[in-house]
C-alpha cells in the first residue's frame, strides 16, 4: 500500500491516460478541449516524473524536473482558462497571474534559490493561481446556467479536479519548506499526501472525459 501511494504520481496518470484512450476507441470519439487539456498534463507527469525517478535511481539531482513541472503545468492551464473564459477582464486577469509566476519563478531561479534545489514557494503560487482560474470558470458557469444539470458538464467536473489537487497542493507546497526544516524525518508524509489528491484528481479527470460540452441556455 504504502509503494502504492509513493509512485501513485507516476501510476495515476499513467492509468488514467489508458482508460482515457480505451474510452476514445470505444466510443470513436474525438478528445475535446477540454480533454486534450487533460490528456496534455497526464502525459507531462508521466515524462517528468518518469525522468525524476531515473536520475533519482541514478542519485542525479532531480529538482529541475520540478521546477520544470510547476513551469509548463502554469502555461497549460492558463492557455486553458484564456481560451474558455468569456470575457475581457477574465482573459486579462490569467495573462496577469501568467507573467506573475512568470517573473516569481525567474527571481526564485536566479537570485534566491537556483534548479539544483526544490523551491515550494513557487509551486505554491503555481497551484494558487490555476485555483484562482478555476474559480473564474465557476463563475462563469453560474452566470451562464445551462439547461440540464450542471453535474453533467465537463467545466464543472474538471473544476472540481483542479480545486481538489491544486487546492490541496498549495496547502501543502507553501508550507513544505518549514516542515522540511521542523520536522525534517516525516517530510516524506506530505509527498504521499501529494499524490494521493493527484490519484484522487486523476478520477475526476476521468469523469470530466466521459461528461457533456458545454450546452447553452
Amino acid at each position: 500500500m504504502v509503494f502504492f501511494i509513493v509512485n501513485l504520481d507516476l501510476i495515476g496518470p499513467l492509468f488514467s491516460l489508458i482508460i482515457a484512450a480505451l474510452f476514445f476507441y470505444v466510443k470513436k470519439t474525438r478528445p475535446s478541449f477540454t480533454d486534450k487539456i487533460i490528456l496534455s498534463f497526464w502525459i507531462l507527469q508521466v515524462i517528468l516524473i518518469t525522468i525524476g525517478l531515473y536520475l533519482l535511481e541514478n542519485r542525479i539531482n532531480n529538482h529541475w524536473i520540478y521546477h520544470l513541472n510547476s513551469f509548463c503545468s502554469q502555461l497549460l492551464f492558463a492557455r486553458y482558462y484564456y481560451c474558455i473564459l468569456d470575457t475581457p477582464r477574465q482573459k486579462k486577469l490569467v495573462l496577469m497571474g501568467l507573467l506573475l509566476f512568470v517573473v516569481f519563478y525567474l527571481i526564485e531561479i536566479f537570485f534566491i534559490h537556483s534548479l539544483y534545489t526544490f523551491n515550494s514557494y513557487s509551486y505554491a503560487l503555481n497551484a494558487l493561481l490555476i485555483v484562482g482560474y478555476a474559480y473564474m470558470s465557476l463563475r462563469m458557469l453560474i452566470n451562464n446556467l445551462p439547461t440540464e444539470n450542471v453535474l453533467h458538464l465537463k467545466i464543472f467536473w474538471f473544476a472540481a479536479a483542479i480545486f481538489l489537487y491544486f487546492g490541496a497542493s498549495f496547502f501543502i507546497f507553501i508550507s513544505y519548506h518549514y516542515l522540511s526544516q521542523v520536522l525534517a524525518r516525516h517530510v516524506g508524509i506530505l509527498w504521499r499526501m501529494h499524490n494521493l489528491f493527484l490519484g484522487i484528481s486523476c478520477v475526476i479527470f476521468l469523469k470530466t472525459i466521459a461528461s457533456k460540452t458545454w450546452i447553452s441556455k
